[in-house]
């Protein structure tokens, strides 16, 4: 006889853990494809917007894998086999994040007025305009290129943490009855609506 099978939604506490690393994985295999597309597009002529852009998002997808919040997140003790280089890099980028772009409160980026001072026939003549001065850290190809690297550091970090989670998922849901495994219906995703968008979602219970 054929055989069926569906896959089920294990909505269970011991669980929760599994589904944010999970999660965690994906923003940074995200992370990591943005930082290679920044590359590609800071070799074009009219890419540079765009490879800043790209870098941005990728600097905040790292970052928010530490960041405490309604799921798991990665802790500086979870990067303890990385090198005194590589929680550099870390500390650098998760600084860069939170003080440069997504606040602007460090000397990276400084916005200032300028008059155009004219001397004519040794006579200074009168200031007719004033304009914007900008001076900033910009986010190229360098950028992501170390922080590629430092992400592919992490990931396998994040590999081993899921690969040891899933086994004992696996144990836990191997320890249930049948019947109970068979019962658990497919996942039903929340609607994602605009008026929702300042709503938390559920807090797991292995947040840490």
């Amino acid at each position: 006889m054929p055989t069926h099978s569906k896959c089920v939604d294990l909505d269970l506490p011991e669980t929760v853990r599994l589904a944010d690393l999970y999660e965690i994985r994906f923003d940074l295999d995200a992370a990591e494809q943005w930082c290679e597309q920044a590359v590609r597009f800071a070799q074009t002529t009219d890419g540079f917007y765009i490879a800043e852009g790209l870098v941005t998002a990728s600097v905040v997808k790292y970052a928010r894998c530490f960041v405490t919040g309604v799921r798991l997140s990665l802790k500086l003790d979870d990067l303890v086999s990385l090198d005194a280089e590589s929680i550099a890099a870390h500390n650098y980028f998760f600084e860069l994040r939170t003080r440069f772009v997504a606040h602007a409160v460090n000397p990276f980026e400084e916005t200032y007025v300028t008059a155009t001072a004219a001397v004519r026939d040794g006579v200074p003549q009168p200031v007719t305009r004033v304009a914007a001065g900008q001076h900033r850290l910009e986010l190229s190809a360098s950028t992501a290129s170390a922080l590629h690297a430092l992400i592919q550091k992490v990931k396998t970090i994040v590999a081993e943490l899921i690969a040891t989670e899933e086994r004992q998922v696996l144990a836990f849901v191997q320890s249930l009855p049948l019947e109970a495994v068979h019962a658990f219906d497919l996942h039903r995703p929340s609607l994602m609506q605009p008026h929702r968008v300042g709503e938390t979602r559920p807090r797991g219970v292995n947040k840490r």
